[in-house]
């Protein structure tokens, strides 16, 4: 069944996932075998795949879509639930594939490297850099910004709710601003009695 989620998602996660697929393949090659011209051939594909032109990574990152995604898991009326978990795990799975195609790409270069005894491209040392921080940057703002968690996070905190883990909104509330809950409630109070007219 076809995803009925916006089409941005799906270029995107084709991009990133045919990314990794590519590299897989180049990855494997090299690491299961000490020919040269796999080596080589890898070496020119990673040159000449646009990743590093004029000084930068050509291809732009999953994080560059993060906004646009966040509009649209924020519109009124919202989209179904379903839609949004679909939506958001797409985007980590575009990350992790975005960030895990430049980890191949390392491996097949330094092997390279070692033929030559030199060092890997700074280039390369920062995309790489750069692909990991985004992909923690994308997960951090979807646990903050994205409606709904995962399927997982909810059945967790259900459980802990089934079994008398979790806590009250009051106990919660007085642990985020870093007071004992009497001292909530007293807060709580005040503010009424303020607001009365």
């Amino acid at each position: 069944m076809p995803s009925e989620l916006p089409t941005p998602f799906l270029l995107e996660r084709e991009r990133a996932n045919g990314f990794r697929r590519h590299m897989q393949i180049l990855h494997d090659r090299c690491t299961d075998t000490v020919h040269f011209s796999d080596l080589r051939m890898s070496q020119v594909w990673i040159e000449e795949l646009a990743w590093y032109k004029a000084g930068r990574v050509q291809y732009d990152t999953p994080l560059i879509m993060l906004d646009w995604a966040l509009s649209w898991a924020n519109s009124i009326p919202p989209p179904p639930i379903d839609l949004l978990r679909e939506g958001r795990k797409m985007l980590v799975e575009t990350a992790e594939d975005w960030a895990v195609s430049f980890e191949f790409c390392r491996d097949i270069t330094s092997k390279f490297m070692k033929l030559y005894k030199s060092e890997l491209p700074d280039w390369l040392v920062q995309a790489i850099r750069i692909a990991r921080c985004e992909q923690m940057r994308l997960e951090s703002i979807l646990r903050e910004s994205w409606p709904g968690g995962d399927m997982e996070g909810e059945q967790k905190a259900l459980e802990q709710m089934r079994a008398g883990q979790a806590i009250g909104l009051d106990e919660a509330f007085a642990q985020i601003a870093g007071v004992s809950g009497e001292e909530w409630q007293q807060r709580v109070q005040a503010h009424k009695k303020a607001r009365r007219p």
